[in-house]
């Protein structure tokens, strides 16, 4: 009987220790997995576009076409948030006349950015500031304030977006309309700091701190800052409250 039992441990040995080794390596695997990508803070983007007049404009002028060239931040400690600075160029032809108005406007703004998956963004946002315009013959000129409310999707995954967007402009005294979008946008990468900025914040704010706090020290660790790594793990570990950086 003795042997017959013994017999069986040794059977039951190799499946054990494969089971363990699978084991340990699904766990170093979500361990060492990359953490959540930081959102770019900073982008560029180049958009032309349709201009379609609105109410009484559209009596004085035809649909045109301009061009807007924008960045924009998004605040570190609320990446929701945006703000944004611009120059714009228009041109509209007059109605019924051989003639024609330039437009040239710098704005600033601020808006809302919902990151709804890797590849789709929505955004809305409003914004103002001054306009210079002028006829084409140079014959008069003159300035105002103006508004804009917009709202667009952003295609594609980082850095490069494809932007769809649309807007209502307020030319204060001149011009009111519609103004229809398709441009390019980058992203520039977070830096190093930054990344561990927003990943101390999180950790900051969170009510469960775990899943930012192993980030880090991913992070750290794909930065050969090892003892800073271990320093997070070890917070984990010590009340064997590990969770993975990324769900799988």
């Amino acid at each position: 009987m003795k042997r017959f039992v013994f017999g069986l441990i040794l059977l039951g040995m190799p499946a054990l220790i494969f089971a363990q080794a699978q084991s340990t390596e699904a766990v170093t695997k979500r361990l060492y997995s990359p953490p959540t990508q930081a959102p770019a803070l900073f982008s560029l983007q180049l958009a032309p576009g349709v201009d379609i007049p609105l109410g009484a404009s559209s009596q004085v002028f035809g649909v045109g076409g301009g061009v807007r060239f924008e960045a924009e931040y998004r605040l570190p400690s609320l990446p929701l948030v945006y703000v944004s600075g611009g120059l714009g160029y228009d041109y509209d032809a007059a109605n019924f006349i051989p003639q024609s108005v330039s437009v040239a406007s710098a704005s600033l703004g601020s808006g809302l950015r919902f990151d709804l998956l890797p590849w789709l963004s929505a955004t809305a946002g409003i914004s103002g500031g001054y306009f210079f315009s002028f006829l084409n013959d140079f014959s008069k000129s003159g300035g105002n304030p103006f508004v804009s409310a917009e709202a667009g999707v952003i295609l594609l995954p980082s850095p490069w977006h494809v932007n769809v967007g649309v807007a209502y402009l307020y030319y204060f005294g001149l011009y009111s309309g519609l103004s229809a979008s398709i441009g390019l946008s980058y992203d520039f990468a977070p830096s190093r700091a930054t990344k561990v900025a927003t990943l101390v914040s999180q950790i900051a704010k969170a009510q469960d701190p775990r899943k930012p706090t192993n980030e880090l020290g991913v992070l750290y660790a794909q930065y050969g800052q090892y003892d800073k790594a271990q320093k997070q793990f070890e917070k984990l570990l010590a009340k064997e409250q590990y969770v993975p950086a990324r769900e799988e």
